[in-house]
């Protein structure tokens, strides 16, 4: 039984890295949508686009 639960337990390593995964790509969007709400041309822009 203690093998099984080896096996299947995560590492700390594991965890981190699952983290990053989630981490990376969400911080470039949260950049992303930063850069677009700043760098658009007014004509790009719809009326209700404020945020």
């Amino acid at each position: 039984m203690k093998e099984v639960l080896d096996i299947l337990t995560p590492t700390w390593l594991n965890i981190f890295f699952a983290f990053l995964a989630f981490a990376i790509p969400y911080t470039v969007a949260k950049i992303y949508h930063k850069l677009r709400v700043v760098g658009d041309p007014p004509w790009k822009k719809s009326e209700g686009d404020d945020s």
